[in-house]
């Protein structure tokens, strides 16, 4: 089956399932509220919103509003999901009166989606798998709205970053319908084709595309393979020293037992390099925010 025809048929797969698919949208709202920084922020509470999210969810925030100032300390003792969804909670502050913020809204509505993902993993390590449900749903939707409500020809790096964050919400699908608006040639669409359809359990599918991307030198400069946008998977870190190892034999070890994994069952990829260099994944979470302005 050609390409074109794989994605033909699951967008046809889409359609039929996303009537059956239902999540939940309950969240867990009692983390509290933060001082209203309209009052202590009048010309900018976009903005501080935006500073106390940023804090809540990577820490090291220079410079606070004097609304979050005296609340330090019981913050920094809260649960991480506590942290997580007073987070969402400010940007959802922040989004509702954005005036001073220095990022564009996509990239507030980015960070939200990411949080969500994050949410999700922590819950799931709670073992509760009806709560990560739920915030797998929400980072869903919050990146089929974004996609949705793209009025201009999209960047290929915005693609890049819904596709990735639409797979690690459990929207493979989505991502495949988001991917088509890349040619069918760029390396990127290989490789997120190929994730998606791991994730929907195609492997012959998604060792083809694989075997793509890896005669394509395994170049993906997108933001799946260098933030991990709180997805706690394996990602690609730069190319290392000396300059000889080819990025494909630079691939994560647990990216090559895939591919490997993937040969013995199907004969492809036919073109895993023979020698191996692995990189380390990143730690858990990204240091930096969406980048998006």
């Amino acid at each position: 089956m050609s390409s074109p025809q794989r994605f033909l048929l699951f967008a046809i797969t889409l359609i039929a399932l996303c009537g059956a698919r239902s999540h939940s949208t309950s969240q867990d709202t009692d983390a509290g509220r933060l001082g209203a920084c309209e009052e202590t922020c009048p010309t900018s509470p976009g903005r501080c919103h935006w500073q106390i999210a940023q804090y809540l969810f990577h820490g090291g925030e220079a410079t606070l509003p004097p609304c979050f100032d005296s609340r330090q300390t019981s913050v920094s003792d809260l649960k991480p999901t506590a942290r997580v969804l007073l987070g969402i909670q400010q940007l959802n502050l922040a989004l509702a009166n954005p005036s001073g913020i220095t990022r564009s809204l996509l990239a507030v509505h980015m960070e939200k989606a990411a949080a969500y993902v994050n949410l999700a993993h922590l819950y799931f390590e709670a073992h509760d798998s009806q709560a990560a449900s739920a915030a797998l749903g929400s980072a869903a939707r919050e990146y089929r709205s974004i996609l949705s409500d793209l009025t201009n020809e999209p960047s290929q790096e915005l693609i890049d970053r819904l596709a990735s964050g639409l797979i690690r919400a459990g929207a493979p699908l989505d991502a495949i319908m988001a991917l088509e608006r890349l040619p069918v040639s760029d390396s990127s669409r290989s490789y997120l084709a190929a994730e998606a359809l791991f994730s929907l359990g195609d492997r012959s599918g998604a060792a083809l595309y694989y075997e793509t991307w890896i005669a394509g030198g395994c170049q993906s400069d997108i933001y799946m393979v260098t933030y991990n946008e709180y997805g706690r998977l394996w990602t690609l870190l730069p190319l290392k020293r000396p300059s000889t190892q080819t990025r494909c034999e630079q691939l994560p070890a647990e990216l090559r037992v895939r591919l490997e994994t993937l040969r013995e069952q199907f004969r492809h990829p036919d073109n895993i390099p023979r020698n191996s260099y692995p990189s380390v994944p990143f730690p858990d979470h990204a240091d930096s925010t969406t980048g998006l302005e």
